[in-house]
């Protein structure tokens, strides 16, 4: 009982960190370069440089989107897990967009990608690992 217990903190806490790495790596390295990047962070770029709605708005609504239909097609498991990622990531984002100094750590584009690939690979990397998802478009592949 201890032991599944721990197990479990450990899975969110992982989760947690996964996704605090991968909101890090986009408000840091993709958002002040606008290097092009997919999923619900890729449709909330876009939405924030056309309209001015913030990037974190973007991805809470497709995030949501993309949970009810998880649940449906999913499961109660998959959601559980994925439930965490759909409130926690944009959250983040939220946070890290408004921290100084956040958005100017280099200038340089090419080194900007290549922490980008870093930083996003090994948070989602993470989020995954644990059987979970970051929500948005992570979700529809999966079905």
């Amino acid at each position: 009982m201890k032991n599944k217990f721990f197990k479990k903190c450990l899975e969110i806490a992982v989760i947690v960190i996964g996704n605090a790495i991968l909101a890090f790596g986009i408000c840091a390295f993709i958002t002040p370069h606008g290097i092009i990047v997919g999923g619900a962070s890729g449709l909330g770029l876009i939405v924030k440089q056309i309209t001015g709605i913030p990037l974190s708005l973007v991805v809470y609504v497709i995030n949501i989107i993309m949970f009810i239909a998880g649940y449906f097609f999913l499961g109660k498991s998959f959601a559980a897990k994925t439930l965490l990622s759909t409130i926690i990531f944009p959250t983040f984002l939220t946070i890290f967009e408004n921290t100084p100094g956040v958005t100017h750590l280099t200038n340089d584009l090419l080194l900007s990608s290549v922490y980008a690939g870093i930083f996003v690979g090994g948070g989602l990397g993470l989020v995954l690992r644990m059987g979970a998802s970051t929500g948005g478009m992570d979700i529809p592949p999966l079905f």
